[in-house]
């Protein structure tokens, strides 16, 4: 509401100064609204029968807010006009104000947890990373025990189920030990179904869970005060170890993220009682927790794949190799956060580090050996059968040449029958040894051996003549020279 003399104000600049209902706003630093309302007797003697048409809606409303209080003002709008109201929202939305029920303001208390009783469990969210072409989002797993406040946080690429309890066996390593009670957000991951207070919990969760012997138990939905130590230690990770921190690989965030649980988050002061630390109550409490088991359980998914033409699997925009063994056959693939293992029925047939970039091929090195084995026999034409023969090297040189299609083998063979023409076998055969011994498979590689092989060679001067007695007793006549060089 605004004063007399504010409105006086508001009125003369309208109607005597001729300002614009925004420009009396501005200058006199109130909402435009309000300069409407002043200016507009009419305005607010529509506004009041408004209201007053409103009070036989008012039961009825007042019933509808008992069952929803947080029922919007412009819903309850549309229920009222359905019902023959004519006024403006703007003056249910007034009106609603005063009719909602007020609500109490929520009490908390502080919650008393014993030593290895309880850890918190939650997701942070880091931005994104680049892993070579690929995108991926940055995550954080934090895990607190409730009563020391010790921390435990590793950087992933996802949320998934397996990379959720890779972590937890992170942390109960790094802790020493098992909390008896996890407590967790109603993430998917964890659980499955839930109606009320009825929950169905992720089986994978309840298998590792009935392994490391701990209780699951999941706070209450929008409440994330119930785990706010959990919420309160990634608040901390974000201001103190990773604002200003330039990220280039996640195995060395992991790395520097592992020293910082270790020094400074250890060694802060303890929130119940600033004489002691987290580090002083950390060590009091791991005699308390679970121990370990002798073995740990880890989670993989399956899936069934099938190898390409080329021998690989695709699995997460990334191709994996896989031995000839399994070349044409329904194999089945399992992998979890760090590893992709293909197995034929039960056998392992290789296992390979997993990739987080995309449009990678991960090759196992003898998996090349194996791809080139099962590749056809190159087919060599009839025309140069007959040049095999001869010399017997040539066949593995043209398979050499189809197979990395450095050259026409037709052009080779018409030039090794010209070669063989000319030069006779002993140069060309030795031509072809060379080239299949130094690797060369282009016929102008051929050609520089041959000239190479050509100026090694003595030239052959030796006339043979005929066995015939009427060549042999012919006498010959030298003429001189000297006549040459007037020419």
């Amino acid at each position: 509401m605004i004063d007399e003399e504010t409105r006086a104000n508001i009125r003369r600049l309208h109607f005597n100064r001729h300002l614009t209902i925004n420009a009396v706003a501005e200058v006199l630093g109130i909402h435009h609204e309000t300069v409407r309302r002043a200016i507009s007797t009419k305005r607010s003697e529509i506004e009041r029968i408004s209201m007053s048409q409103l009070e036989k809606y008012e039961e009825k409303v007042l019933e509808t807010l008992n069952i929803y209080p947080k029922l919007f003002a412009s819903r309850i709008y549309l229920m009222l006009k359905e019902q023959g109201y004519k006024g403006r929202q703007r003056t249910v939305q007034r009106w609603i104000k005063d009719l909602r029920p007020k609500v109490k303001p929520r009490v908390f208390s502080t919650v008393v947890v014993l030593p290895g009783e309880q850890a918190q469990v939650d997701w942070g969210h880091f931005g994104f990373i680049t892993v070579g072409r690929a995108r991926r989002r940055l995550s954080a797993f934090v895990m607190v025990l409730a009563y020391s406040r010790a921390i435990y946080v590793r950087f992933t690429l996802d949320q998934t189920l397996e990379a959720l309890l890779e972590c937890h066996r992170h942390a109960f390593h790094f802790f020493l030990g098992v909390p008896r009670q996890l407590l967790y957000d109603n993430m998917r991951t964890v659980v499955s179904d839930r109606i009320g207070s009825k929950i169905r919990f992720q089986k994978d969760l309840l298998d590792f869970a009935g392994h490391y012997l701990f209780d699951v138990n999941v706070c209450k939905p929008f409440q994330p005060e119930s785990k706010g130590r959990v919420e309160r230690s990634i608040r901390y990770l974000r201001e103190n170890f990773f604002a200003a921190r330039t990220v280039s690989t996640i195995e060395q965030l992991n790395n520097d993220v592992l020293q910082w649980c270790k020094d400074t988050a250890l060694n802060r002061p303890w929130p119940e009682d600033h004489s002691f630390t987290v580090k002083e109550k950390f060590e009091a409490e791991i005699p308390t927790l679970l121990r370990l088991p002798a073995n740990d359980l880890f989670l993989r998914k399956h899936k069934a794949v099938k190898p390409d033409a080329y021998g690989y699997v695709l699995f997460d925009k990334n191709r994996y190799s896989v031995p000839a063994k399994g070349f044409g056959r329904s194999l089945i693939m399992a992998y979890d956060h760090g590893n992709v293992q293909i197995l034929d029925d039960k056998e392992l047939l290789v296992e390979h580090l997993r990739s987080w970039n995309q449009g990678e091929k991960i090759d196992h090195p003898d998996h090349n050996l194996d791809r080139e084995k099962q590749l056809p026999k190159p087919r060599i034409a009839s025309r140069a059968a007959s040049v095999i023969e001869r010399i017997p090297a040539l066949r593995e040189l043209l398979e050499r040449s189809i197979h990395h299609d450095q050259s026409n083998t037709g052009s080779c063979v018409r030039w090794m029958e010209q070669t063989l023409d000319i030069h006779g076998l002993s140069i060309t055969e030795k031509i072809v040894l060379q080239a299949v011994a130094d690797n060369i498979l282009t016929l102008d590689g051929l050609r520089s051996l041959l000239r190479t092989e050509l100026n090694k060679a003595e030239p052959d001067i030796t006339l043979a003549l005929p066995d015939k007695k009427e060549v042999r007793d012919l006498n010959f006549r030298s003429h001189s020279l000297d006549s040459y060089d007037q020419l």
